[in-house]
């Protein structure tokens, strides 16, 4: 019973897992074209699973399970914000809400200086040149900033 457990766990997280890829590929306009943290799961998994350690593998599987409802309730809520500022016209709003979305979602590359998120990381430096926007929170907007300061030059 434990092992048919493990098993449909695993499957529904590798499951899931892929889908939310597939879809974060799709939504990316392909600019990021990354598989390694999907393949480094799979390896966790397997890893786990030659020793025998399939507890761990399903508690695995059912906290990467409750991050990505977690993660889809979050979205859901938002989007059903934004798409109701939208509806009702109050396009400044839902434009201030995605603009601080964005910002937070570039705040998590800080300090990460790996080559393969620059061509999306330069997507949105682009972007912010055309359409600059400050948060309001110096925090934030120097978070931000760093973010863009490890990118390379476009004419190197």
């Amino acid at each position: 019973m434990k092992i048919l457990r493990f098993l449909f766990v695993g499957i529904i997280a590798l499951t899931l897992i892929t889908a939310v890829h597939e879809r974060s590929i799709a939504q990316s306009t392909n600019l990021i074209q990354d598989q390694e943290p999907i393949d480094k799961f799979t390896n966790l998994v397997v890893s786990l699973t030659k020793r025998g350690d399939t507890n761990t593998v399903c508690q695995i599987s059912d906290f990467f399970s409750a991050m990505e409802r977690q993660r889809s309730a979050t979205d859901a809520s938002f989007d059903v914000r934004v798409l109701t500022d939208l509806r009702s016209g109050k396009t400044n709003e839902a434009i201030k809400l995605l603009e601080t979305r964005l910002d937070g979602s570039v705040m998590t590359f800080s300090y990460d200086h790996d080559p393969k998120y620059y061509k999306l990381l330069n997507g949105v430096k682009e972007y912010r040149s055309k359409y600059p926007h400050k948060s309001g929170s110096p925090v934030i907007d120097a978070a931000v900033a760093r973010a863009f300061d490890f990118l390379p030059n476009k004419s190197e």
